[in-house]
């Protein structure tokens, strides 16, 4: 493999330890770059597939896009994710509710194009002055709210409830890191196992 790679020896009289030291090192730090450049490549695809609310796909938080970085002596790095929703949208298929139903909102409750999370008096199950109603046109149950003052005085839709949902296949996390492993791997391994052995001392 080294051979493959092109590596060059340019100072002679080194011990065979030092050189595979080096050689471990180097293939650390090239997992991880190759693992780093995968974890930008997946916030690239999650943003040009989906609407993300909040910043959870940051590495500092709970369901971030995170990387684990390789050592010479664990020679290997992943690209992990906790967002389990991510492994639904790679299968695609029906959703199913928590409980009842799934509540769509609508753009009472999020105007289009927003990317704020729904917080609060607004979230379904807090919704004051509400009922639910069944549309006899679609056959949907709409969550309602009666507003009372100010000029959207009257009756809102904000929710649209459904029993279930279908999501269709869409790979944004597998599919950038495997691209990404076979186009920067090779040469992520080159420069770093070369800077590696460019400083043994």
């Amino acid at each position: 493999m080294f051979d493959s790679i092109g590596l060059q020896i340019k100072h002679g009289g080194f011990s065979t330890e030092k050189v595979m030291k080096s050689l471990k090192f180097g293939t650390a730090m090239a997992l991880t770059a190759t693992a780093k450049e995968a974890q930008e490549a997946v916030q690239v695809s999650l943003f040009g597939h989906f609407t993300l609310r909040g910043r959870w796909w940051e590495q500092g938080n709970k369901f971030g896009i995170k990387v684990r970085p390789a050592t010479p002596e664990k020679l290997a790095s992943s690209v992990r994710t906790e967002a389990g929703w991510l492994l639904k949208q790679f299968e695609g298929g029906d959703v199913f509710p928590y409980k009842h139903f799934l509540a769509i909102p609508t753009e009472n409750v999020r105007p289009k194009g927003s990317t704020k999370i729904i917080r609060g008096p607004l979230k379904p199950a807090n919704l004051k002055n509400s009922f639910v109603i069944k549309s006899k046109k679609s056959g949907a149950s709409l969550l309602m709210q009666r507003v009372a003052r100010g000029r959207n005085k009257g009756v809102r839709v904000m929710y649209i409830l459904v029993p279930r949902i279908h999501v269709k296949p869409v790979d944004a996390f597998y599919d950038p890191i495997e691209q990404t492993a076979k186009r920067r791997l090779h040469p992520n391994m080159q420069r770093y196992m070369q800077q590696a052995l460019d400083t043994i001392r």
